[in-house]
């Protein structure tokens, strides 16, 4: 079908559209508009306002990136340690995405969609899933919820920084109910002398180049550490 080309519409000129919506309708556009369809093929409008009011709305939902200054904070003390230094170049900048959504109330309630890691500047998706599996395996980041997709919806994995004391996270499962301490992981972390070897598997193995007997990534239950911190 074909689809009518963009006209350009003077400020306050009203282009009548068709009543039911057809592909021949037009609609002006304007300056700082895009002209966009539908999948019906019908025309829309989508202004810069209005896409910035969509990733404000966004933006309060998640608590991510509300209006305001904010920073990714690492110690110098966790820059230090042998297990920052054991991470490649990727892996620093998943945990500055990280890092950088904390505000001091949910530390355990932090995640990494692959919409959040593009617009950090995270441009390889197999840099997500690595870099996390390697924050945790060097005890810089826990795991406080497992991500799964089920009947069409997907549920995000949630994490918490290691050197930060965990908030109360309802959204984890199992619930935190109340705070708990700062692991510390990272500070009795010593790098093997298969580590190196260790992060060429894993992502090789996330960039679909593995072996079928290959098993890196780390399965101990995320449970277990949780519970571990609480004292059960």
């Amino acid at each position: 079908m074909k689809r009518p080309a963009p006209i350009a519409a003077e400020a306050g000129q009203k282009v009548r559209l068709h009543e039911d919506c057809s592909p021949n309708a037009r609609l002006p556009v304007s300056a700082g508009t895009t002209r966009v369809f539908g999948r019906t093929g019908c025309p829309m409008a989508l202004t810069v306002a209005g896409r910035r009011r969509q990733r404000s709305r966004r933006e309060r939902a998640t608590g991510r990136f509300a209006p305001g200054e904010h920073f990714a904070m690492i110690p110098v003390d966790v820059m230090l340690s042998e297990a920052w230094a054991a991470l490649p170049d990727y892996a620093v900048r998943v945990a500055l995405a990280l890092a950088a959504q904390y505000r001091g109330t949910n530390n355990g309630n932090l995640s990494l969609t692959q919409v959040l890691a593009r617009e950090l500047g995270i441009r390889a998706l197999w840099k997500i899933p690595v870099g996390l599996q390697l924050l945790m395996r060097t005890g810089l980041i826990l795991r406080t919820r497992e991500g799964k997709v089920g009947h069409g919806r997907g549920i995000c994995a949630l994490y918490a920084l290691g050197w930060k004391p965990i908030n109360m996270t309802p959204n984890a499962y199992p619930s935190i109910d109340r705070q708990l301490p700062a692991p510390n992981d990272w500070l009795r972390w010593k790098r093997s002398p298969d580590w190196y070897e260790f992060e060429k598997r894993v992502r090789r193995r996330a960039r679909g180049r593995r072996n079928n007997s290959d098993s890196t990534f780390d399965q101990t239950p995320r449970e277990v550490q949780i519970q571990s911190l609480r004292g059960d």
